[in-house]
């Protein structure tokens, strides 16, 4: 089709269908009723297949529909994308950039149009200030309102430059609920004025500025706006028209939730459901897929027919959904070319993009390594020197150094008696080779994100070489190191003199909820500076790392009190046992302080 046809020139049944998102499994039912018109919108699952796999299947959907029709949320459908969604928004807020927010979305939407989908599923726009939330949480940007709006707003842009419709979720608010509303019905018992200053808040900015070209509603309760018995906004017309078409002037799409969720199926009924969210205004549903489409189809025919459903709401929202396909270019071709799908479907740059979106979003909640926190009850199956390391934890979360030297003479002590008659030569070589094939996995890496990550995995048992200062400088002399995510735990930029070398380009902020911005540095200033911050986190830890080892070893490896009768020195350490134990005992325990809480 050409052209998109005019509201004459549709049936009762064609129109009725396109109010319809057709989400049934059986492929040969949708299949008839797009051929008929009898489907404005579908999804199912076609997870697992390659991009070319769902063209084709697209493809050849549209070449049978009578009407082009929308296809929806291919980020849930598909897997054969870069994923950028997958991650949640969370993420976008926890960089706080808006740049990078526009970037997702523009991308996400140019790769889902790439093959076949038009309503990439994004964004949503819940303030999820409740964080017992089990159904919107990390889908949110932020708990807070302002950043939800300054982020939410540039991933709506993106999507019209893109060319794709927004599927704004979840109308008027889904933020402050502590149950799931697809299992039951919850309430969210904010006032009108708090909902106009946190949850509406994004709505009411980009509404007037034209961004938002679909919306979809939820099935919560809003006693501000509805008393009386819990009933889902789904069917509230005061939301759903009185307040988004309303107070709010909104024109655009609006879609309900699925009306297979138990809120609406199980209250309702398959097609009571269906009939009850386009009276409140919604200009699509999401039918049950769980049900043959043809019966909500056939529901909402003859509620159109008794009169109970005005027709001219259907021809209001048929106009609107017509105009949304005209605007996709449905009319002009719904075939998506597979030729393109090299330079539009999971691209470097998209790699690229979904890489760094990755790493700008890590955030630091707690940048103090030394803070510390047992949690209660106990295990019952600690060892004693386990117990004793539990209690050198002070009530504010820090280390007693006197408890922790008692805790680090039990574990010595433990080590030891299960080492006795062990060859302190033969251990000493087997750790020794440990830490050479721990460097052979650093330097036979063969990218400097590669050689970074594989440093960062063997510190452990590197740091335990006598070379270590020196090899990390050879190993990482040239080419950038990509900084682990614990280097800025202990930022050794704050402890160092003026001669310790260059600070990195961007240092993590300190403050809670900041984000790290994982910078590089040069090797040799990057071997100086982990080597400092072993040394003084360590030190904060213990104090004195020499004297607090001294304290371990003159109880658990004493020397002999000198002998007039022998010509001979005391050697310490002969021949394994306790001498033994405690130098991997203290080997251990340095890694553990010297990791900065890793």
């Amino acid at each position: 089709m050409n052209q998109a046809p005019s509201l004459g020139d549709l049936t009762l049944k064609q129109k009725i269908g396109q109010m319809m998102m057709v989400r049934y499994p059986d492929q040969d039912i949708l299949r008839e009723m797009l051929a008929q018109g009898q489907a404005g919108s579908f999804y199912f699952g076609m997870r697992g297949q390659a991009a070319e796999q769902v063209v084709e299947t697209l493809n050849s959907l549209q070449r049978q529909s009578l009407i082009p029709a929308i296809v929806a949320f291919g980020s849930a459908c598909c897997t054969c994308g870069t994923g950028l969604l997958r991650g949640h928004l969370m993420r976008v807020g926890a960089t706080r950039d808006p740049e990078l927010a526009y970037r997702l979305a523009y991308l996400e939407s140019v790769e889902q149009r790439a093959y076949g989908f038009h309503i990439p599923g994004l964004p949503c726009l819940d303030v999820n200030t409740n964080p017992a939330n089990p159904i919107i949480n990390t889908r949110a940007i932020s708990d807070d309102a302002e950043l939800v709006t300054e982020l939410g707003l540039p991933l709506l842009r993106a999507q019209k430059d893109a060319r794709a419709l927004s599927c704004v979720m979840h109308f008027p608010g889904h933020g402050d609920t502590a149950e799931d509303s697809h299992i039951r019905i919850p309430t969210v018992n904010r006032t009108v004025a708090e909902l106009w200053e946190v949850d509406l808040l994004p709505y009411r900015e980009a509404i007037p500025q034209g961004l938002i070209t679909g919306i979809c509603t939820n099935h919560n309760h809003y006693p501000a706006y509805e008393a009386g018995p819990p009933a889902p906004a789904t069917i509230s017309h005061k939301i759903i028209t009185d307040l988004l078409r309303g107070t709010l002037g909104y024109q655009g799409l609006i879609y309900s939730d699925s009306l297979t969720m138990k809120p609406m199926k199980d209250n309702y009924g398959i097609e009571e459901a269906a009939i009850l969210a386009v009276l409140a205004g919604h200009d699509i549903i999401l039918q049950d897929y769980n049900s043959d489409p043809r019966i909500t189809h056939s529901a909402l025919v003859a509620a159109v027919k008794s009169g109970r459903i005005p027709l001219e709401q259907v021809d209001t929202s048929v106009a609107r959904i017509l105009q949304a396909k005209a605007w996709l270019g449905l009319f002009e071709g719904a075939l998506v070319d597979p030729e393109q799908l090299a330079t539009r479907v999971a691209t470097p740059e998209m790699k690229a993009f979904a890489q760094e979106l990755a790493r700008r979003a890590v955030t630091v909640l707690e940048d103090d390594p030394l803070k510390i926190q047992v949690n209660e009850p106990l295990p019952e199956d600690l060892h004693p020197y386990e117990k004793k390391f539990l209690e050198a934890v002070k009530k504010d979360h820090t280390l007693g150094q006197g408890q922790l030297r008692t805790a680090m003479t039990e574990l010595v002590k433990a080590v030891n008696s299960k080492m006795k008659g062990f060859s302190r030569r033969e251990t000493v070589t087997y750790y020794q080779d440990i830490v050479r094939r721990a460097w052979q996995q650093v330097e036979g890496a063969e990218t400097p994100e590669v050689r970074s990550q594989r440093f960062d995995e063997g510190l452990e048992w590197t740091m335990l070489d006598d070379d270590f200062d020196d090899r990390t400088r050879r190993v990482f002399h040239t080419g950038p190191v990509f900084v682990p995510l614990w280097w800025g735990h202990y930022r050794p930029w704050a402890r160092t003199t003026a001669a310790a070398g260059p600070r990195p380009a961007k240092a993590p902020s300190t403050s809670t909820g900041s984000r790290p911005s994982l910078p590089t540095l040069p090797g040799a200033a990057f071997a100086a500076s982990v080597v400092r911050g072993i040394e003084g986190t360590a030190s904060n830890i213990v104090g004195n790392v020499a004297d607090f080892t001294g304290g371990v070893t003159r109880v658990t490896n004493p020397p002999p009190k000198p002998s007039t009768s022998s010509g001979r020195s005391y050697r310490g350490g002969g021949g394994g046992g306790c001498a033994c134990a405690c130098a991997c005992a203290c080997a251990g325990c340095a890694c553990a302080c010297a990791g900065g809480g890793r």
